[in-house]
């Protein structure tokens, strides 16, 4: 992700600000409302070991962070973004994060940029990890235990000095790659038991709240806790399984390249250097899967056929600096959304697409775009219907006629400020098609797609998006072999001579 720094210093230095406001609603934590930004470099948080697996060894790391704020801010209390870098867990450091952190400080936000333990980047040690991959997962919490202190550091701030004029109520977890995996896995695990494979690794570095603190007499264990986050911003990260992530824990903003070699987009291995580990996580796609069906705040830009550097290409960073501050604003500021849904169902009538939807409540709400996929992924929009703004809900249905492919469809939710969100993702199949079946699901040998039609394109891809087969159907059935294939999850696309998307199916092979 380091070739996002050159491009975020370039498009930070050509904005024009505006005037310095210190209030909700008057485009603070939205727009750039500050000119300069002040940083303090090196603050020390806590101190913990680093073991060198390969030779038997450990040494002391103190961490360390660098706070970012609005110059000449005169707020009393300030939300707080705790960043962390990527880098695999071997590599990278605080300044790796500087323009993201100036970026959200000029919209008024408190930021820290903080260290964590790293793997001992030395061939023996790296070639022992490569045997015991448990010592990964090892990793990724001390990670989180590294966090959990520095949220425990301006806990005690805020309740002694106020040095950093810090709304402990509104603490945001964020990070890019590795840094995320521990910012997810700090958010939203809730129970040392509560993923089976956390749970040694859990044990080992001192419980949920881990071990990462400052020396005596500055302790801060069991006097302050990590709990409370009210968002998390997840760039291209993963976590170990989505059911940790539960209605009640904080919404989080992802984006992720669908074709991420190095981060899952579904699910699959993560890879160092081009290796893949045993390490299997679940990618941004499916974590916003599980936030939908759970109903969780949250919103994905996801980039199509982006790789894992993409996000940091220029157009992608502008797009997510504005989604991210419009989203963390409407939580920490605790605004109304301009609609709250209560329901969105999208049903086959024949070859019509039929949308209906309903809401408890518009406040200030302008309209509502449709907007439809092929992939699930980049959505276009199809219509705009106008919202009746009425403060006890309303009823809306909308009509496709003649939509014959299979799609997934949402609502772009937009208030008469400009403010939106968007609706939970619903997919269409249209009746009118003969329905598409695969079996057996799971899989062990061969498996069978039937309800084709000659001439449609069968594709199938691993988790991390590489097409591993394609063939044209001659008739209404069709094998696919995985004999050779590794266990895990893969997904059969089934297209027209057009290139439309007909079905996409999950197989699993075991």
């Amino acid at each position: 992700m380091k070739k996002l720094l050159l491009v975020f210093t370039l498009f930070y230095s050509l904005l024009n600000v505006n005037a310095q406001s210190i209030d909700c609603g008057s485009g603070r934590y939205v727009n750039d409302v500050f000119l300069n930004v002040t940083k303090t470099v090196g603050v020390t948080f806590g101190q913990n070991s680093v073991p060198n697996y390969g030779a038997g060894t450990s040494s002391v790391k103190t961490l360390k962070f660098d706070f970012y704020e609005p110059a000449g801010d005169v707020a009393a209390k300030r939300p707080l973004i705790i960043f962390m870098f990527g880098g695999a867990f071997i590599q990278g450091e605080r300044s790796d994060l500087d323009p993201f952190c100036l970026a959200f400080a000029k919209k008024g936000y408190a930021v820290a940029t903080i260290d964590y333990r790293l793997i001992v980047n030395e061939q023996a040690n790296l070639f022992f990890l490569l045997f015991n991959q448990h010592l990964v997962v090892d990793a990724v919490i001390k990670a989180t235990s590294d966090l959990k202190a520095a949220i425990r550091y301006f806990k005690r701030d805020a309740a002694s000095s106020n040095i950093y004029k810090i709304d402990t109520t509104k603490i945001i977890l964020g990070g890019v790659s590795a840094g995320s995996i521990a910012a997810l896995h700090t958010a939203y695990v809730d129970d040392i038991n509560e993923d089976p494979a956390l749970t040694a690794a859990l044990t080992a570095n001192g419980g949920l709240e881990g071990n990462t603190d400052l020396p005596a007499p500055d302790n801060l264990l069991s006097t302050y806790n990590s709990k409370g986050a009210v968002a998390v911003l997840n760039i291209a990260g993963g976590i170990s399984d989505t059911s940790l992530i539960d209605s009640f824990n904080p919404p989080i903003y992802s984006s992720q390249g669908s074709a991420d070699e190095v981060v899952p987009f579904n699910y699959g291995p993560i890879s160092v250097n081009g290796v893949p580990t045993s390490i299997f996580l679940y990618g941004s796609n499916l974590i916003t899967a599980r936030a939908n069906h759970i109903g969780l705040k949250n919103q994905f830009f996801p980039i199509a056929g982006g790789n894992h550097e993409s996000p940091g290409q220029l157009a992608n960073i502008i797009q997510i600096i504005s989604e991210t501050s419009a989203f963390m604003e409407s939580t920490i500021c605790g605004n109304t959304l301009p609609v709250t849904l209560t329901n969105f169902l999208v049903q086959s009538n024949s070859c019509t697409a039929e949308l209906f939807w309903q809401s408890a409540s518009e406040n200030k709400s302008s309209h509502y775009d449709i907007e439809v996929s092929n992939d699930g992924t980049r959505f276009t929009r199809l219509a705009t219907v106008e919202s009746r703004n009425s403060t006890n809900g309303s009823s809306y249905s909308y009509s496709l006629p003649g939509y014959r492919n299979a799609a997934y469809f949402r609502l772009k939710m937009e208030d008469k400020d400009g403010r939106f969100t968007y609706s939970p993702v619903q997919r269409f199949a249209p009746a009118c098609l003969p329905g598409i079946v695969i079996y057996p699901n799971p899989v062990r040998s061969t498996a069978n797609i039937t309800g084709l039609q000659s001439g449609v394109q069968v594709t199938m891809m691993n988790a991390d998006g590489k097409l591993l087969f394609r063939q044209i159907a001659s008739g209404t059935i069709m094998q696919i072999p995985l004999q050779s294939y590794t266990n895990g999850l893969y997904l059969v696309q089934v297209r027209d001579a057009n290139g439309s998307v007909l079905s996409n199916s999950k197989l699993i092979k075991n």
